[in-house]
């Protein structure tokens, strides 16, 4: 069965951020993409569950640019770092970006049979019960953020997200007792 994907930033039932023309682009450019499948299939797949998996895996900042869509972009109420208004009509080059890098990732592996001991999980001990953690991996060294999506992906776009603390702009108000 040949997968459909639809790109169109208008099209309210669009599935990917990014077409796969527009995927083998960006990857012309860019060193280590070995892992990026030949198969226009494959290709398809991959780049409809990084758009998907970015959509759902975040609190995004303004609100969808149309109520019925199924991918959290467009959006309005959007603002760069600098404070420039997001183009409400298309997808930020940002996001195309991460889309392409996580398609990339995922096309790798599939990140959910990863072993605990990927993880950095080193010991596990039944008398007097314990598990022991590599310090690195249990302190942000597994480079994966809470989504389960490597940090160096969700960072692009993290300016467009409210953080997981605070009151969704990454502060934490700290008052005087």
């Amino acid at each position: 069965m040949a997968i459909t994907l639809t790109a169109d930033a208008g099209n309210t039932d669009s599935n990917s951020f990014v077409t796969v023309d527009d995927a083998d682009d960006y990857f012309a450019e860019r060193l280590y993409v070995d892992d990026w499948p030949d198969d226009q299939e494959e290709k398809k797949k991959a780049l409809i569950w990084a758009s998907g998996l970015i959509s759902r895996s975040y609190r995004w900042k303004g609100r969808r640019a149309k109520s019925q869509q199924k991918l959290a972009f467009p959006r309005t109420g959007l603002y760069t770092l600098d404070l420039y208004e997001v183009d409400d009509a298309t997808y930020p080059d940002i996001i195309v970006t991460a889309t392409c890098e996580l398609a990339l990732f995922l096309s790798s592996g599939d990140p959910s049979s990863d072993s605990p001991f990927d993880v950095g999980l080193t010991e596990i001990k039944v008398s007097s019960i314990g598990l022991k953690f590599d310090k690195n991996a249990v302190s942000g060294g597994s480079g994966m953020d809470a989504n389960g999506i490597p940090e160096r992906i969700s960072s692009l776009f993290s300016d467009f997200y409210h953080s997981a603390v605070g009151d969704g702009d990454g502060q934490i108000p700290m008052v005087r007792a």
